[in-house]
């Protein structure tokens, strides 16, 4: 990935996406029967996977507000369907 270039943070890849592409594709690629179709759609995939990487910044951990006001506006999703 980037391992030859001097850059300022670690990056990974971007956990959200990589779920949501693999669920849209994954079944499409086991299903499909011409193995040279599988791997082209297998390294498309993998090209759209690499191209979402997010840096690792250290540190990066804030307290969340307490606001009264959000909760008390939202308190109806909460609510048992039973």
């Amino acid at each position: 990935m980037h391992k030859d270039k001097n850059l300022k943070y670690e990056y990974k890849v971007n956990t959200n996406i990589l779920i949501g592409k693999l669920k849209d594709n994954l079944i499409l690629i086991m299903l499909e029967w011409s193995p040279r179709k599988r791997s082209k759609m297998l390294g498309k995939l993998e090209a759209e996977i690499k191209r979402n990487i997010i840096p690792i910044r250290p540190h990066r951990s804030f307290e969340r507000k307490n606001n009264k006001s959000t909760q008390m506006a939202n308190r109806m999703n909460k609510k048992r369907a039973l």
